[in-house]
């Protein structure tokens, strides 16, 4: 199987594999009260957010996809709709 690292691209949005550089928009992500709200799991330390990310990293790319960034600011941005279009 091959391993690309962009899967998909549009005008506005890039479908990418998680990468170490991810870990800070990660860690604001899964450490956001309201984001993990209806989860099954707590806000996230930054240790606990990069053993994630390695998880992540490892997983089956039809399940595990990175942040979709398009024309927002950071992944978080993207991925809440916090960032002005």
């Amino acid at each position: 199987m091959e391993s690309k690292t962009i899967l998909a691209t549009t005008k506005r949005l890039i479908l990418r594999r998680y990468k170490k550089e991810d870990l800070q928009d990660l860690f604001e992500y899964l450490s956001d009260k309201k984001v993990v709200e209806f989860e099954p799991y707590k806000p996230m330390s930054l240790d606990e957010a990069k053993e994630n990310l390695k998880c992540l990293m490892k997983g089956n790319f039809q399940t595990h996809l990175g942040p979709a960034v398009g024309e927002r600011e950071s992944a978080v941005e993207a991925t809440l709709g916090q960032a002005t279009p």
